[in-house]
């Protein structure tokens, strides 16, 4: 669906929700919109965590416990639409209402060199990569 919502491009508006989610500290949501976006123009999946959490937790994050928001390999496997690791492009609707931080992100992502990106689980900050070996070494510093 495209075209405006609220004066907001419907896209954008999903993007935005990706990202409220995706990146809890608004200094990074910027160049996280722009590496989502990076990967929608290269048409590689978006691979958000978030979209799977929601998958899971039936989009009630409030009260979706700790444990059920922890994905497995299975998880990013789940047949469903909002599944970012599967499908290609953004899911078909939004998958959180998006504060005005997500909002200005998706309007004006930063372009940089990076591709990928994953959160420090100890500080919430999206930690950034520019191709894949060094997503997996991220992943191996931060993640295990």
């Amino acid at each position: 669906m495209r075209g405006e919502w609220g004066g907001v491009d419907y896209e954008d508006l999903i993007l935005a929700s990706l990202l409220e989610k995706e990146a809890s500290h608004p200094e990074d949501r910027a160049l996280a919109a722009g590496i989502l976006k990076k990967r929608l123009q290269l048409a590689m999946p978006l691979q958000v965590d978030a979209a799977n959490v929601y998958i899971k937790c039936q989009g009630a994050y409030v009260s979706c416990p700790d444990e059920q928001r922890q994905l497995s390999r299975a998880d990013l496997k789940i047949n469903d639409p909002y599944n970012t690791y599967i499908y290609k492009g953004l899911p078909p609707a939004p998958i959180a209402n998006p504060g005005k931080e997500a909002l200005q992100a998706a309007r004006r992502p930063q372009p940089s060199s990076y591709l990928y990106y994953l959160s420090d689980p100890k500080t919430g900050r999206l930690v950034f990569s520019k191709d894949l070996d060094g997503h997996n070494g991220n992943k191996f510093k931060y993640l295990r």
